[in-house]
């Protein structure tokens, strides 16, 4: 195995050896973790730019999803992750309906049935009853967030962010001013 392959494996702290201490290979790992870093905070930004896009309302953050997972289903070949990304898109499909039901003023019963309805809200008890203005906000953050998250990770960095809208970007029209020969 090339050695920059080995490196690259290594955690940003260093290793353990058998005796229990610990060695580093300082110079290396120092560039390694910081790159690490710069790529999570690459990732966050993407996703943060896009969830803020669609986030003014629940419907557009439904939408958004079925926009990127129609964008990136087509270019993956993995069956895998075709259906992983589809099983994402069914479960945010699910907590934005949940978020709606919990907009409408709906019954702690109606509402805990929705939530044993679909297995990525079956394990969701803990503000359910309680607080559904907060279980609300858990849902849409979680929804658009882990799906952008992955999509981000299959390494759809390009995407456009929905809602676009090209009149809304298009930069004015410049009219052209007539030349005046320099005299």
């Amino acid at each position: 195995m090339p050695s920059g392959l080995w490196l690259s494996k290594l955690p940003p702290g260093g290793d353990r050896l058998s005796s229990g201490r610990t060695f580093s290979i300082g110079v290396l790992t120092v560039p390694f973790g910081r790159l690490y870093e710069r790529m999570g905070d690459d990732m966050q930004d993407w996703c943060d730019t896009r969830i803020r896009a669609a986030a003014a309302k629940p419907q557009w953050i439904a939408d958004a999803v079925t926009y990127y997972h129609d964008q990136v289903r087509g270019g993956l070949k993995d069956g895998r992750a075709r259906a992983d990304l589809s099983r994402c898109r069914e479960s945010i499909t699910h907590k934005i309906r949940i978020v709606r039901l919990i907009r409408l003023d709906t019954t702690p019963a109606r509402l805990q049935e929705s939530l044993q309805r679909h297995p990525s809200t079956q394990q969701i008890r803990q503000y359910a009853e309680d607080d559904q203005p907060r279980l609300a906000r858990r849902l849409e953050s979680d929804a658009l967030n882990l799906f952008l998250a992955y999509v981000y990770r299959l390494g759809h960095h390009k995407l456009l962010i929905y809602p676009f809208r090209p009149s809304a970007h298009r930069a004015p029209a410049r009219h052209a001013e007539p030349m005046t020969p320099d005299l």
